[in-house]
């Protein structure tokens, strides 16, 4: 995945995250290589925060739901995603935590 967004030319706290994409276990993977009530400011501390925070997003939310209910019905309603991004369940946290999703 780092690979791939080298080659696209991201930046490098995006490529750092492809790097680690699913350290924290996510909702197609369920293997946790760090656990992140404990050990975030860990990685944070290797890879820096705009990484660690990117990654932790993508492992803390359910990427079927929001690709397929959330993205999906913006762009066949408005033809774009909103410029607020999305506000989605925090998985890692559990009932009533939220994640803020920007664009």
């Amino acid at each position: 995945v780092a690979q791939t967004l080298v080659l696209w030319r991201q930046p490098v706290h995006v490529v750092l995250c492809g790097l680690i994409h699913s350290a924290y276990s996510n909702s197609y993977v369920n293997l946790s290589l760090f656990e992140p009530a404990q050990e975030r400011t860990g990685v944070r501390a290797m890879v820096g925060e705009e990484a660690e925070d990117l990654t932790y997003k993508f492992c803390a939310v359910n990427r079927h739901a929001l690709i397929f209910e959330k993205c999906r019905h913006a762009m066949e309603s408005t033809g774009r995603i909103p410029e607020e991004g999305f506000e989605m369940q925090d998985l890692k946290k559990g009932a009533g935590e939220r994640v803020r999703l920007s664009k």
